[in-house]
């Protein structure tokens, strides 16, 4: 009989971060032409300090523009696509290719070494190969990153899986921590990396559209009738 796990989240890598953003952080600076350099001076005395009826406050208007820049440059590295670069770099390495003779799927490298993968990857077999993000993503996985794992626990219906690798590559590798489900919230930001059709380590961003308890589901007619509480996005 299938052991029952007590995971929630499958391979999907969600990590919610906080809906109030401040909005300069998400500046784009390819949307920003700098100003030319040049010396700062102070504005002449004779220049009017507003223009026509406007009520402009040129020294105002000036001050609060250096404001400004001071402020964007030290924002730019928050952008979204500086928190996302750092995300992929962060998380990828824990994501790996589930390989059995029928196919492929994903999985998480988790704390206690084991991998979070699910139950239709793995169906049927008691022993798969993982195959981890090679250092280099310009060359092909070596024999480090190929490794044999046990397939330990299943839950056929919640559609997950734990293995247990034969070993780990010699390099460091950050695994992916599992957070509480009351911490995550509708439109939070999600982060995915897997391997659509075979397009290996892919990553995508979106949010969470909704939190749906005992969601129910089936991957063709003949299959198992699976539910769990699921995060849509």
């Amino acid at each position: 009989m299938p052991k029952s796990i007590n995971i929630l989240l499958p391979v999907i890598i969600m990590l919610a971060l906080s809906v109030q953003v401040n909005a300069q952080s998400e500046l784009d600076p390819h949307d920003f032409v700098p100003p030319t350099p040049g010396k700062a001076e102070s504005l002449p005395a004779d220049i009017p300090a507003s223009i026509g009826n406007s009520g402009t406050d040129i020294r105002s208007t000036v001050a609060a523009s250096s404001a400004f820049l001071k402020e964007y440059k030290s924002n730019v590295h928050a952008t979204r696509n500086a928190r996302d670069v750092a995300v992929y770099r962060d998380a990828a390495p824990a994501v790996v290719l589930v390989v059995t003779n029928e196919g492929f799927g994903s999985g998480s490298l988790l704390e206690d070494r084991t991998i979070l993968t699910n139950w239709h990857v793995v169906k049927g077999y008691r022993q798969v190969n993982v195959v981890f993000k090679p250092a280099d993503p310009y060359k092909m996985p070596s024999d480090d990153d190929v490794v044999p794992a046990q397939v330990i626990k299943t839950d056929a219906v919640h559609d997950l899986a734990l293995l247990r690798p034969r070993s780990l590559p010699a390099r460091a590798i950050k695994p992916i921590k599992i957070a509480a489900l009351d911490t995550v919230e509708v439109g939070a930001d999600v982060r995915a990396i897997g391997h659509p059709t075979g397009e290996t380590w892919t990553y995508t961003t979106g949010i969470v559209s909704q939190i749906r308890p005992n969601y129910e589901w089936s991957y063709n007619e003949k299959d198992i009738k699976h539910h769990a509480t699921v995060i849509q996005t």
